[in-house]
C-alpha cells in the first residue's frame, strides 16, 4: 500500500508531526510560566518581609507637617498622615516611624534638619 493511494503526500505527515511538537513545546512553556516559576518565587521570597502596607512603613522617615503637645500631621510618600509620639517635634523635620495603629502613626524624633 502506497501513501498516495491513501489519499494524503508525505510531507503532509511531516507537517502535522510539527504541529504536534509545537503544540507540546507551547504546553509545556504555560506550566512552567504559571505554576512552576510562581511556585519557585513564592518558596525564595516566603521568608521576605513585606514592603507594602503598615509592616513596610516601619522603620521608614516621614517629615513632620504639624504637630501641637503629643500628635499632628506627618508626610509620608506624599501622604499625609495622623501621627502621634511621646514628646514635641517640630515643623519641618524628620521622625521615624516606629508603628501603626490604624491609620495613625507612631513617630520619634529624628537628628535630622530637612
Amino acid at each position: 500500500m502506497d501513501h498516495r493511494t491513501l489519499g494524503y503526500e508525505l510531507k503532509d505527515v511531516v507537517v502535522s508531526d510539527w504541529i504536534w511538537i509545537a503544540v507540546i513545546c507551547l504546553a509545556a512553556y504555560e506550566v512552567i510560566e504559571h505554576l512552576v516559576l510562581p511556585l519557585i518565587f513564592a518558596i525564595v521570597n516566603r521568608n521576605r518581609p513585606s514592603a507594602s502596607g503598615p509592616q513596610g512603613m516601619v522603620g521608614k522617615t516621614c517629615v513632620v507637617k504639624e504637630w501641637e503637645k503629643d500628635s499632628g500631621k506627618v508626610l509620608f510618600n506624599s501622604e499625609l498622615w495622623n501621627a502621634v509620639g511621646e514628646g514635641p517635634l517640630s515643623p519641618h523635620r524628620k521622625a521615624v516611624i516606629r508603628r501603626v495603629e490604624g491609620l495613625t502613626l507612631v513617630v520619634e524624633p529624628l537628628d535630622e534638619q530637612v
